[in-house]
């Protein structure tokens, strides 16, 4: 039995089973280029070798610091049409929610809003609306 990310796994065939029977094979990192993302990306990596990454950005396409093997998806969070598209193309059995805006980034209360509540609103209820289930950690 392995610890990852608080859930009990367990390696069976080269699939990561969790407890409950999910496999962890396909990985979604939202905001993968920022500075969580990144360390989360390379930790996952080593962690579950089996498993394939993607992530999602807004700002950056440039995966220089990102695992080899790492789909890096270009999409803003607020967007639900490209998200719709991450959604579809990562396929994901677990989702790391880490994109978002800080309040330090700008005085644009509406900008952070629309990328903190609204974009989140909208992952998840893409996610949601999915016939395949995921774990999400916000």
């Amino acid at each position: 039995m392995r610890i990852w990310s608080g859930l009990r796994t367990e390696r069976v065939s080269g699939v990561i089973w969790e407890e409950n029977g999910m496999t962890l094979e396909r990985i979604l990192i939202t905001g993968a280029t920022g500075f969580a993302g990144k360390w989360l990306a390379r930790e996952l990596a080593l962690a579950v070798p089996e498993a394939k990454l993607f992530g999602s950005s807004h700002h950056s396409t440039d995966s220089a610091d990102l695992p080899s093997g790492f789909t890096l998806l270009k999409a803003d969070l607020a967007n639900a049409g490209e998200m719709a598209e991450v959604v579809g193309t990562a396929k994901p059995d677990a989702v790391f929610h880490l994109a978002g805006m800080a309040s330090s980034y700008g005085s644009d209360r509406e900008k952070i809003f629309l990328a903190n509540v609204t974009g989140t609103e909208t992952l998840l209820r893409l996610l949601s609306g999915s016939s395949h289930l995921c774990r999400v950690c916000l």
